[in-house]
């Protein structure tokens, strides 16, 4: 079974990641800023003056924002507003997912 998170500020227990293949689109570039895991990503970023930020796609394990990486995108943040990041974040991530899961539901993602 496959499930996609949009779920705000949880994490689910070890048993649910380990019986079921979740996802979760993370706005926040973790795997270049560790420090955008969790809470508003955008805001931090923002924040400390980041020259780039993005999203990761991600399998969903019982850690916060740590399972592994499938896809991702960074784009440049240098003088925009938090609305700004916000909204190309958010058109860029409906791509991402779109491709992602062209792929899968395709026989090309293992």
């Amino acid at each position: 079974s496959s499930a996609a998170s949009d779920v705000y500020k949880r994490q689910f227990p070890a048993q649910v990641c380990d019986k079921y293949e979740i996802y979760n689109l993370h706005p926040g570039l973790i795997t270049k800023y560790p420090e955008l895991k969790g809470k508003d990503p955008q805001e931090k970023a923002h924040k400390l003056k980041l020259p780039t930020s993005g999203a990761v796609l991600h399998r969903v394990t019982a850690e916060l924002d740590s399972g592994p990486i499938l896809d991702s995108f960074e784009i440049d943040i240098q003088k925009k507003s938090v609305i700004e990041i916000y909204s190309n974040i958010y058109n860029r991530s409906t791509d991402l997912w779109f491709t992602y899961l062209k792929r899968k539901f395709n026989g090309y993602e293992a």
